[in-house]
């Protein structure tokens, strides 16, 4: 998964999803624009806990740590060239 692409909603609790889109006026964001919005904000927001809270940072930091990861292999690969 790309911090581009959508966040997957089907990947956590319906009531969750709502409380994606409430927060983005009702459209799919992306794993990035979920990934920006802070801690203190997202606990902030009616319906959000911090069980729900740690299911929205795992998805963002494996999406983070994917493309941290292929950025350093395209390195890799560009410095054997």
């Amino acid at each position: 998964m790309h911090l581009d692409e959508p966040f997957p909603l089907e990947a956590i609790p319906p009531r969750m999803g709502h409380v994606l889109l409430r927060e983005f006026k009702g459209r799919c964001p992306s794993v990035r624009e979920v990934d920006q919005i802070s801690d203190k904000h997202w606990l902030a927001t009616p319906g959000m806990g911090p069980a729900s809270l740690q299911i929205i940072r795992s998805i963002t930091n494996a999406a983070r740590q994917q493309e941290v990861s292929q950025i350093a292999s395209r390195r890799l690969l560009m410095a054997s060239c």
